[in-house]
């Protein structure tokens, strides 16, 4: 994330958060043998739970997988056209572990902090594993 979540209240009651994400490509330059880089940085939008979940927990410099089609604003500003794409937020989520930050003010933390169990880290018995 480049920078943290920036909440906004809505008149109707929800409430709206906006973020940015960078996305990086690497590729081996043929000529020069060198490694390149291109990072692309993208405007985020989210609406209600999803603002919630971003401002509760999504902190500037944190990987993240963002989900949600991309919407194109146009609008005109003193006879010029302009045009920004959006990632309009379906879903989210953190994708490193990192120390996670204190929560928002106000957030109850809740009573069950146990990690969830996952199961064995042993292999299913022959005739137990994926149906395919």
């Amino acid at each position: 994330m480049g920078n943290d979540p920036k909440i906004k209240e809505l008149r109707g009651g929800g409430i709206k958060v906006s973020f940015s994400v960078a996305t990086k490509v690497s590729w081996k330059d043929k000529d020069t043998g060198e490694w390149k880089d291109k990072t692309e940085w993208h405007q985020c939008e989210g609406w209600d739970f999803i603002a919630e979940r971003v401002a509760k927990w999504f902190r500037k410099g944190y990987y993240v997988v963002v989900e949600g089609p991309v919407e194109t604003h146009t609008w005109k500003k003193d006879g010029i056209d302009h045009e920004m794409r959006v990632i309009r937020v379906d879903n989210c989520s953190l994708c490193e572990k990192l120390p996670f930050p204190e929560p928002l003010e106000g957030y109850q933390k809740p009573a069950d902090d146990a990690a969830p169990d996952f199961g064995s880290d042993e292999a299913p018995a022959e005739g137990e594993g994926l149906p395919f």
